[in-house]
């Protein structure tokens, strides 16, 4: 018996420094990759060639891992996060009404029924007056609500 209970200990002696290394130890990471991220600037019609770029760095298989841009960029930029390839945001750019798209005045039939009542109610434009607070003016002279209505469709 004594026998047996030697033989136990031994295991259990064994064991603890053979695999306790193991236990503790840190695990190996592998080399990572640094993160890549991609900034988009504007430009209105010349922002589009930074389509040529995202084409660039998906023919060199560079992932981009983050993607910012402001104006053009940001739309270019924003496509491309929808996971259309740089090809496929070329294509889409083409087909775009650029010069309705800059409008404010958003089509009837793309609104919807809150906005068709509020529009039937008040015929004038509520964002321009005195109130109040004081003059009411628009934010900008041209807000380019279509370009939303864009991004809906895609």
């Amino acid at each position: 018996m004594r026998h047996v209970f030697s033989l136990n200990l031994l295991f259990v002696f064994l064991a603890t420094f053979l695999f306790t290394p193991y236990l503790y130890a840190e695990p190996i990471k592998e080399p990572s990759r640094p993160k890549i991220a991609l900034v988009l600037g504007g430009g209105g019609a010349k922002g589009a060639a930074h389509i040529g770029v995202l084409k660039a760095l998906e023919e060199l298989n560079i992932p981009i891992d983050i993607i910012t841009g402001t104006s053009m960029g940001a739309y270019v930029g924003g496509l491309y996060a929808t996971g259309k390839s740089a090809s496929e945001i070329e294509a889409y750019l083409h087909t775009v009404d650029w010069y309705s798209g800059y409008q404010d005045e958003v089509g009837r039939e793309e609104k919807n029924i809150r906005d068709k009542k509020y529009e039937d109610r008040f015929a004038i434009n509520p964002s321009l007056g005195i109130r109040k607070e004081g003059v009411k003016s628009p934010k900008s002279a041209i807000q380019g609500q279509n370009t939303v209505v864009y991004g809906q469709r895609n």
